[in-house]
């Protein structure tokens, strides 16, 4: 159901997607090959919605150089040129430089009309980045691989998103060298999957910045209990044509199997979708998630389309999507702290078991300090708006060396 799936705010953040565009001028030269994961390979300057431009902010469009995965565990990964934007804050750079969010945003969908960086309100997130600008925090935000570029979108693939986080970190600081070395992932929803990840992985692939910590609204995505809660959703859900059927999971369903295929060439289809529900996999490259949702409401499919062809099928479902859990549980990898979730209590995506299970699964894992604050009432997308001056208290007692009052302890110190 719309409301219990997506909520009606999610689908306006999103927002009708194909025709519109940020505007851009003044494209930079491109750089020369060989590229070096995050080299800065072209630049536009953009115009900016109103919020931002309230506030003085400017930015550009980037598209610069990363690494993708490979299709199977340890297959080597290619080059790729992935985009994203940087938003610059008004007046001088402070002594260092002004510090960098690396901003992960939230599932749009996996065409490449849905990047957010072409998208006239930035993904839904038109309102929320001002408030970094204000507090003086330059940001950069990466579309993640496939969105806006060639090749497929690797949909909740943790690591994917992971790199590009990180890499659109030394692109910005490529474009504007008053950006400081130091930097934070903050996220919601994909972009906390994303930015938990960039936590794990920052020892080894985040070489030559300075990694300050990491915040999560939304929670990041225990993806095993996401699917179940998925498929329980389409199963138990009467579908009758009437607007109320639950065409959200099945779009997610539909999004999630697309990416794990990019990891799993052996992911077969016809193990997980009927026919009816595989005749929309074209869509997913040239809708975004209110397109899907739409479409799926028109065709009004039976929960029979969206069910795993028994227990092996379900089992192996099971396997590739708990490697791209998070905190994850198969790698020795904890997340370089400190670590904050924010988290609204009346989530219709994540339930509050799935949150308070990856914040003691993050301090399991070693990673301290790490906090969870739950908004009672709040839901999904509220949480960004819920925590907007706690993520700036938050911020900035990190970058000084204090401990964040955000009224509530650390769960592990």
């Amino acid at each position: 159901m719309l409301r219990k799936a997506l909520g009606r705010t999610r689908l306006l953040r999103i927002g009708l997607t194909a025709a519109l565009c940020v505007s851009m001028v003044s494209t930079t030269a491109a750089q020369a090959d060989p590229p070096h994961k995050g080299d800065l390979f072209a630049s536009s300057a953009m115009t900016l919605p109103a919020p931002l431009t309230a506030v003085g902010a400017t930015g550009h469009k980037i598209t610069y150089w990363s690494n993708s995965l490979g299709a199977g565990d340890g297959a080597a990964g290619a080059d790729i040129k992935v985009t994203g934007m940087v938003l610059l804050p008004p007046g001088t750079a402070p002594s260092g430089g002004w510090p960098v969010v690396s901003w992960g945003h939230g599932t749009t969908g996996t065409a490449d009309v849905c990047a957010p960086s072409s998208l006239p309100n930035l993904g839904g997130y038109d309102t929320y980045l001002p408030s970094l600008i204000q507090a003086g925090y330059a940001v950069t935000a990466t579309d993640y691989e496939g969105l806006g570029t060639d090749g497929p979108h690797p949909y909740l693939i943790a690591k994917s998103e992971a790199r590009g986080m990180i890499d659109a970190v030394r692109a910005a600081r490529q474009l504007h060298p008053s950006l400081s070395d130091k930097w934070f992932a903050v996220g919601h929803s994909q972009g906390s999957q994303a930015g938990g990840r960039a936590a794990e992985i920052v020892d080894t692939y985040g070489e030559g910045l300075d990694f300050q910590g990491t915040v999560a609204m939304g929670a990041p995505i225990n993806l095993e209990a996401s699917i179940d809660q998925r498929l329980a959703a389409i199963a138990g859900t009467p579908q009758g044509g009437d607007g109320d059927g639950d065409y959200g999971s099945q779009a997610y369903y539909l999004m999630i199997l697309s990416g794990l295929k990019t990891r799993h060439p052996d992911l077969d289809f016809d193990d997980y979708l009927g026919a009816g529900a595989q005749q929309k996999l074209p869509e997913l490259e040239t809708g975004c998630l209110i397109d899907l949702y739409l479409s799926f409401m028109d065709s009004d499919l039976p929960a029979s389309e969206f069910q795993p062809a028994g227990t092996h099928a379900r089992n192996r479902l099971h396997s590739w999507i708990n490697k791209e859990a998070v905190p994850n549980t198969r790698e020795s990898e904890p997340m370089t702290g400190p670590f904050v979730i924010f988290y609204g209590d009346a989530d219709e995506i994540v339930t509050p078991p799935e949150a308070q299970a990856s914040i003691d699964l993050a301090c399991a894992n070693g990673t301290h300090p790490a906090w969870l604050k739950t908004y009672p009432g709040v839901n999904h997308d509220g949480t960004v708006v819920a925590a907007k001056e706690d993520v700036i208290t938050w911020l900035n007692a990190v970058l000084a060396g204090q401990t964040p009052d955000i009224g509530t302890p650390p769960a592990c110190p």
